[in-house]
């Protein structure tokens, strides 16, 4: 047998183990959370409810049709979407750990009106062993189709933003997944309806037809969806997918439904690409501020505003392979050591080695789209920069720097101030919360409490009234104490108006001083900082940037504050690495010597035998025979040393000041000051 005809044959054979095994299982296993949360799941009928069409032929469009044609432009879609045949196909990147996200792509053409579909095609799965049984997201060959607005993810599934079908069969408003088709093979051409007509009975619907035919029921549109313009998407892995926008339909439906090529002009909202810039250099765009000083939210705010830039950054590839369906055994932000560099730890090898950085960083100077690279430790050393700015060639991109850095402005300090109340008022919220179900947890126990007690006083009364054949009127004076205390309603009203009071949250004054929210994770890691700080510079033309914009404050500003916060950071950082000098060489031995000199005099003052002592006096005898010089000269030895005893004066160490004495060796009696 051939080559390709095997390998056609054996890709043909695992599609086919594939679906029969969603078919029999019925479920939808690792799907992308949007907030890391597990999706709701529901399981149907393998036969899908029999519909009665109730769509019928559209009208010829009056008035204006669409003259834009629809397509994908480069900012609306992954970094690893390839387009081909004049965007027709979708292709993705599936080396190394590519072979494990998601790749998205969004239309330009939003529907707000009318009833429009578009079809795509699985044209070719990719059998990758590697993400089929080694922990990677399930299904590895897996293909989305929908609509979503153009605020929301361009990755299909990814929050409240969009509705979707995917290629296991199952539909997406959100976090809710269902069953409610069957899965779809490579080959099989699948359409998408979006029906916005008001007149129509499935008006605010979005369906799924399967070569021509119905294949789910129509699928109403979440609230938050309705009114905003809606746009094609398509999301896939490991494929190869044609998608078609129109005018000529691959597969009619059972009833004539117009493309969206062929839409009413007003029925449309056109999403423009950006305008080329008049050099044809695109942005590459280097963010630098200090560690913990607002450096992400700064750039997550530019982002909102320019949704025409791509961040690339570890975060960023973080977030997208969380939101492809995989899990992350240290990348939740609460277990992050850092910001900029947060752990990948899924387990993978392909995608815990980085080497998607690796071919971003070969193939991103090829695209022509704008970038920002985000690297808080990177861009704060001109080593860092020149990295960037040597990968990233003048030629092709316009290098931008934008320095955050210095006292914020008064607009940025008010929403610091309004995030604090925020999460200061939510604690207090939940805290007041936790006390309230306390007290009525407590309330339900008394109460309980004094049920079963009254209950008991009421068989023993009923039993004493049995026993004695006491009158009703003593059960009758027990009946009037039990209800005598029983609680006012007055009372409970008033201790639930108590407990729904309002909460008041105030900032404290130093609250108020802050300039920036404190991050739940550091930008750095301790480490990091410690061995990087003194490196910190602010960029300059020189280094090779077309363009320098100080976003906060002036570069004469800029420069002090730098200069302030490292002075402020060398009372506090540790040094690992400090090195010893000749000159402390030096004078390391100098001290040792000295040292050792001191230790000699104490030892030798403390030893009895090394004191001076004045000579024995002779017996008379003796002193008779000897000569009279000898005599003189001994008897002047001893008047000398009986004058040096009497002249030393006596001093007590304790009552001297350390700083007064000018010899340390010796205080003026022939003690040294450390002599104890």
């Amino acid at each position: 047998m051939a080559p390709k005809k095997a390998a056609k044959k054996e890709a043909d054979k695992a599609e086919e183990q594939e679906v029969k095994k969603a078919e029999e299982d019925g479920e939808k296993a690792d799907e992308p959370m949007a907030a890391s949360e597990e999706p709701v799941k529901e399981e149907a009928a393998e036969k899908p409810e029999a519909v009665t069409e109730k769509e019928t032929d559209a009208a010829p469009v009056k008035g204006t049709k669409l003259k834009d044609t629809c397509v994908f432009h480069t900012e609306d879609t992954t970094l690893n979407v390839l387009p081909g045949a004049s965007g027709k196909h979708l292709m993705c990147l599936s080396e190394g750990g590519f072979q494990y996200l998601l790749a998205g792509a969004r239309g330009s053409v939003g529907l707000k009106g009318g009833r429009y579909m578009f079809e795509a095609m699985i044209v070719e799965r990719k059998s990758l062993a590697e993400g089929r049984n080694r922990g990677g997201p399930h299904p590895s060959c897996l293909m989305r189709v929908g609509f979503a607005t153009q605020e929301s993810s361009i990755l299909l599934g990814d929050g409240e933003g969009g509705v979707c079908f995917d290629s296991q069969g199952f539909f997406s408003s959100g976090s809710e997944w269902k069953k409610v088709t069957k899965p779809i093979m490579r080959g099989q051409v699948v359409a998408v309806l979006l029906n916005l007509d008001a007149s129509s009975p499935n008006a605010s619907t979005v369906s799924l037809f399967c070569d021509g035919q119905r294949v789910s029921q129509p699928q109403p549109l979440p609230e938050c969806l309705r009114g905003k313009a809606l746009f094609p998407a398509v999301t896939y892995r490991n494929m190869t997918v044609q998608v078609s926008f129109g005018p000529r339909a691959l597969r009619p439906l059972p009833f004539k439904c117009l493309t969206l090529q062929e839409a009413a002009a007003d029925h449309c909202e056109i999403k423009k690409a950006t305008a080329a810039p008049k050099d044809g250099k695109h942005q590459v765009m280097v963010p630098i501020g200090l560690p913990d000083e607002g450096t992400f939210e700064w750039l997550d705010q530019f982002l909102a505003k320019n949704r025409q830039f791509t961040e690339i950054s570890d975060r960023a590839f973080l977030e997208w392979a969380v939101k492809s369906g995989m899990k992350n055994g240290q990348g939740h932000l609460n277990k992050r050591s850092s910001n900029d560099k947060p752990e990948f730890k899924f387990g993978l090898p392909q995608m815990d080695d980085r080497s998607i950085h690796k071919v971003l960083a070969a193939l991103t100077p090829m695209m022509p789209r704008n970038l920002v690279i985000m690297e808080v430790k990177q861009s704060l050393t001109v080593d860092g920069r020149k990295e960037v700015l040597d990968r990233y060639s003048g030629s092709e991109f316009k290098r931008v720097a934008r320095v955050v850095m210095g006292d914020p402005p008064a607009d940025w300090q008010a929403t610091v101030r309004e995030q604090l109340l925020k999460e200061k008022t939510a604690k207090a919220e939940a805290q007041a919360a936790r006390k309230k179900a306390e007290a009525e947890k407590k309330k339900a126990v008394e109460a309980k409490r004094k049920a079963a007690a009254q209950a008991k006083e009421e068989r023993e009364a009923k039993k004493a009234k049995e026993d004695t054949g006491a009158s009703e009127d003593v059960a009758e004076a027990k009946d009037e104490v039990a209800e005598e205390q029983k609680p006012e309603e007055g009372d409970e009203e008033k201790v639930e108006e108590e407990d729904e009071e309002q909460i008041v949250v105030e900032l404290t004054e130093a609250e108020k001083q802050l300039k920036f929210k404190r991050p739940v994770v550091p930008d750095l890691t301790g480490k990091v900082l410690a061995d990087s700080y003194f490196q910190f510079t602010l960029p300059s033309k020189e280094e090779g940037f077309d363009e320098i914009v100080y976003e906060w404050q002036a570069q004469a500003e800029s420069g002090s504050y730098l200069s302030k916060w490292i002075a402020e950071k060398k009372l506090t950082q540790r040094v690992d690495d400090i090195k010893i000098s000749d000159w402390f060489r030096e004078k390391l031995g100098d001290w040792t010597k000295q040292l050792g000199a001191w230790k000699k005099a104490q030892k030798d003052f403390k030893n009895p035998a090394k004191k001076v002592k004045p000579p024995p006096k002779k017996p008379a005898g003796e002193a008779a025979e000897g000569g009279e010089g000898e005599k003189a000269e001994e008897a002047e030895k001893g008047e000398d040393v009986a004058m040096e005893e009497e002249e030393k004066p006596q001093i007590v160490a304790a009552d001297l000041d350390v700083f007064d004495v000018e010899n340390v060796a010796d205080i003026g009696s022939g003690e040294p000051l450390f002599a104890n």
